[in-house]
């Protein structure tokens, strides 16, 4: 492999990577997208997660895709894991923080509840991408996952009926200060898709991201399918199941993979 191939698939890295890292530490009714309800008041919710990816190929600037190696008997794998906890301040109000195992990421999260009735939902939410470090850090150089970064956005949920529910998240993130890619912005958007079997005990989801960020070279983005379950049979603790599928982008690696989280309630 060419070290032009290889510099360009370390930046793609390192953009899928911070790419990812939206307002985080809150909780979820689904996968991607989060709902208007929060952690119950003076109770704290703690979820480990894992997440598996697979990547053979990448979009390049014209959103064509290209092999990541030279040869066909080459796969890149990626694992990752996190910690969040999250507890109900008020009945409208919760704070929460993600961790990574090694802590050199976290992120933060705050949502607050506008409106909540039988139908519909309204939430705002806002956080920070704190990175703590856990390594030796050349502050010359202004890698995006070594600058803390903010997020704002809003949440809407949709009860068609007492089975089938909708949740979506629109935030706006934007950089400290200027990275050495000149990343400016980010925004991303999630829609989930809920329905529940077997008197709520499992919710089959589909779930639609779209993430895109902006630089001087006009910018890199990625649209993924990601279905999945939750179990729901325990009254304490949920089991998610999700298998994210990236479809479409442009300057982006192609990722297709598992996660699995547990969330647990602790009174």
């Amino acid at each position: 492999m060419s070290l032009v191939r290889n510099t360009i698939i370390a930046l793609f890295l390192i953009i899928a990577f911070f790419a990812q890292a939206q307002i985080g530490g809150l909780s979820a009714s689904k996968l991607g997208s989060f709902s208007i309800g929060v952690v119950p008041n003076k109770m704290i919710e703690f979820e480990p997660s894992f997440t598996h990816y697979i990547s053979k190929q990448y979009w390049d600037k014209s959103g064509k895709r290209q092999d990541i190696f030279s040869t066909s008997d080459s796969v890149r794998n990626i694992s990752a894991m996190s910690f969040r906890f999250t507890y109900g301040i008020l009945d409208k109000l919760e704070l929460g923080v993600s961790v990574s195992p090694d802590v050199s990421m976290s992120n933060w999260g705050l949502r607050y509840v506008i409106l909540n009735n039988a139908k519909f939902g309204l939430a705002a939410i806002t956080g920070a991408n704190i990175p703590l470090g856990n390594q030796t850090i050349d502050k010359k150089l202004r890698l995006a996952d070594n600058i803390m970064s903010f997020g704002i956005g809003g949440v809407m949920s949709y009860n068609f009926n007492k089975n089938f529910s909708a949740d979506f998240t629109g935030q706006y993130q934007l950089f400290a200060e200027e990275t050495d890619h000149n990343d400016k912005n980010s925004l991303f958007f999630n829609l989930d898709f809920g329905y529940y079997f077997f008197d709520h005990q499992l919710q089959l989801v589909t779930a639609l991201a779209y993430r895109t960020v902006q630089d001087d070279e006009g910018g890199h983005n990625v649209f993924t399918i990601n279905p999945g379950i939750t179990v729901e049979t325990g009254e304490t603790f949920i089991i998610v199941l999700y298998f994210p599928i990236d479809v479409v982008g442009k300057r982006e690696i192609i990722n297709n993979g598992f996660g699995f989280a547990l969330t647990m309630a602790i009174n």
